[in-house]
């Protein structure tokens, strides 16, 4: 539950991170990026309740984690 709760957040920033927009979006978590292998991140970031924002920049792979369970999101979303 904890790492649905950690996907949900990391599409969540993903969609509020200026990601650019294409006439093919098709409206799922694809448009965003994807579940990357453990151990692939770029870098981490800790996610407490006091985090409001997280910049990324597309073709980043981060594990976001929160203390106890994590995800690693690789962005990758529509250029233009």
């Amino acid at each position: 539950m904890k790492n649905l709760k950690l996907a949900l957040a990391a599409l969540s920033l993903a969609a509020i991170s200026g990601a650019a927009f294409a006439h093919s979006l098709t409206g799922t978590v694809g448009d965003y990026g994807r579940i990357a292998p453990a151990g692939s991140a770029d870098r981490q970031i800790a996610v407490t309740a006091a985090t409001h924002s997280i910049n990324v920049t597309d073709g980043e792979t981060i594990e976001f984690t929160n203390g106890t369970d994590s995800v690693t999101w690789h962005f990758e979303t529509y250029p233009g």
